[in-house]
């Protein structure tokens, strides 16, 4: 549990830092999208063990295990709507997090953006052992790998558009890191 707080630590405060900047030098805000709730579609997958986990209201679909279960969260603030599907494995913790800024981003480089949350993951507790540049289809990204003493954590994020998504694996060397990051579509 504790690092899907951190996790959702790392996403409110590195909004905070990039986005007063964004409105700074935004002309307006843009309205936030007045749909219904999300609807998040889980279902059982043929990979022994896992589950499709997907929204069309979110555009996304991913894989998160069966076992224990898919725990939820929401965040809503005045930067962003943020919600997140969890879960753990004896060997592994996963989480999906997909936000919806409040404010206009577009003139804010997304790589600033992006770095902005490298700097969250740093303090006397956690060091980061990588950090590389990465994308998927047409979404911008950065992937960080982090230590805290002895927990290795992998993060992936991505912008697209108004809304970003946040993938991380705790252990990634035991847990199915590859299998969970490549299943991982914006749609």
């Amino acid at each position: 549990m504790k690092t899907w707080k951190l996790a959702l630590a790392i996403l409110v405060l590195g909004t905070s830092v990039c986005l007063p900047k964004a409105q700074a030098i935004s002309l307006s805000k843009t309205q936030t999208s007045q749909s219904e709730s999300p609807i998040i579609l889980a279902e059982a997958n043929t990979i022994s063990g896992w589950k499709n986990v997907s929204s069309s209201t979110w555009n996304f679909s991913g894989i998160l295990p069966v076992e224990p279960g898919v725990m939820t969260m929401k965040l809503d603030n005045e930067y962003i709507l943020m919600e997140a599907q969890l879960a753990e494995t004896d060997e592994s913790k996963y989480g999906i997090f997909y936000g919806q800024y409040r404010m206009d981003i577009s003139l804010v480089d997304p790589n600033e953006l992006l770095t902005a949350f490298v700097s969250e993951f740093q303090d006397k507790y956690k060091k980061i052992l990588e950090t590389r540049n990465i994308s998927l289809g047409r979404y911008p990204g950065k992937e960080y790998t982090y230590q805290e003493g002895q927990k290795i954590t992998k993060v992936r994020v991505f912008l697209a558009g108004q809304r970003i998504y946040l993938l991380f694996v705790e252990n990634p060397a035991v847990g199915d890191a590859s299998k969970f990051f490549n299943a991982f579509q914006i749609l």
